[in-house]
């Protein structure tokens, strides 16, 4: 896999057949289904089938990040590279506040609370994650912070990628997300989806464009090339 260019946003060897994909006369879901080719192996049997959720994080009324959430999950699906893409909604888990007496450091995996037990499940099921968060108050959503939370060894080796939203685009909220993932030894990609509402949005309805699926497969390509790394070694 290239390495991923932080100036232009894309893996090296995808600028030449982005550039040629861009001329045609294609819509952006499409657009993002033919540019994912050039990160596939010409050797699929050989590479880690990989579970990956894209986690909606807001829970509040009216939000965005269901719809983000939505859009980006059907881009990932598209790309055709082999893997599963999931959507966890944060509304649709019953989760409690974390009131353990037993830290998640010290469970292990094993909790006492029922809604917990299932929680572990749903999260130990996959291999990947993209967050997609808001940002609330200079900082991360406080219940997606609490689901995170009560859970430990879960998230543990799992490469992690972030599409944030907000008038600055999230991003001092995913700088806060890079220090919690990183404290319970996930892996946080250098690329970021960071969807800025005079940018991604009109009128404040999200409105994706071919930067916004410029972003994501970005984003989408590092964390199939880490948890691929991430599968080998472990």
């Amino acid at each position: 896999m290239p390495p991923f260019n932080r100036v232009s946003g894309h893996t090296a060897t995808c600028v030449r057949d982005r550039d040629t994909i861009t001329a045609q006369n294609v819509d952006v879901s499409t657009r993002f289904g033919l540019m994912c080719a050039c990160h596939q192996g010409s050797n699929e049997g050989d590479t880690p089938v990989m579970k990956i959720a894209v986690f909606v994080g807001s829970i509040r009324n009216g939000r965005h990040g269901r719809t983000v959430g939505q859009w980006a999950l059907d881009q990932l699906q598209a790309r055709g590279d082999g893997n599963t893409y999931e959507l966890i909604d944060l509304i649709e888990q019953d989760l409690d506040q974390l009131t353990a007496a037993v830290p998640p450091i010290m469970a292990a995996g094993t909790y006492d609370e029922v809604k917990t037990t299932a929680w572990s499940g749903t999260i130990s099921s996959y291999d990947g994650f993209i967050f997609v968060t808001p940002e609330y108050n200079a900082s991360v959503p406080g219940t997606m912070k609490n689901a995170f939370d009560l859970l430990k060894v879960e998230w543990e080796g799992k490469p992690v990628g972030f599409l944030s939203y907000g008038g600055g685009g999230g991003v001092r909220a995913v700088n806060h997300w890079r220090d919690i993932v990183a404290n319970v030894g996930m892996l946080p990609l250098e690329a970021q989806a960071a969807l800025a509402f005079d940018d991604h949005f009109v009128d404040f309805q999200f409105a994706p464009n071919e930067q916004t699926v410029e972003l994501l497969e970005a984003v989408a390509a590092e964390l199939v090339q880490v948890g691929e790394k991430a599968t080998v070694n472990a």
